[in-house]
């Protein structure tokens, strides 16, 4: 049985998600996951707060569109803070995956 890590970056969509559709097809079990950064969460900025808060509502609400996907296709996507890399090591030292995907993120935050 081959098992993969999906770790989603900005691109969230299921439908044409060109990493999610390599996944699915190289392997036999999946587990997803998304690792928001520090930055991401950060309220110290008030003076951006109505854009932050936009921002982090639309990406709240575009996750749990997501997880719903998800979770029709019998999974569910697990939420993270920190590195993306650190966070999918640590989830790969509990479950051992054979194949790790991620797409590229061209603005990381």
């Amino acid at each position: 049985m081959t098992k993969g890590l999906v770790v989603f970056t900005n691109d969230l969509r299921v439908h044409d998600n060109q990493t999610l559709k390599a996944a699915t097809e190289e392997c036999d079990r999946l587990t997803y996951l998304f690792v928001f950064s520090p930055k991401q969460l950060n309220p110290r900025f008030p003076e951006k707060s109505v854009i932050a808060f936009d921002r982090s509502r639309f990406l709240i609400e575009t996750l749990s569109d997501l997880d719903s996907k998800l979770r029709d296709l019998g999974n569910q996507l697990i939420l993270r803070i920190g590195d993306p890399a650190e966070k999918a090591a640590e989830l790969d030292r509990d479950h051992r995956y054979n194949r790790v995907y991620m797409s590229l993120d061209p603005n990381p935050e």
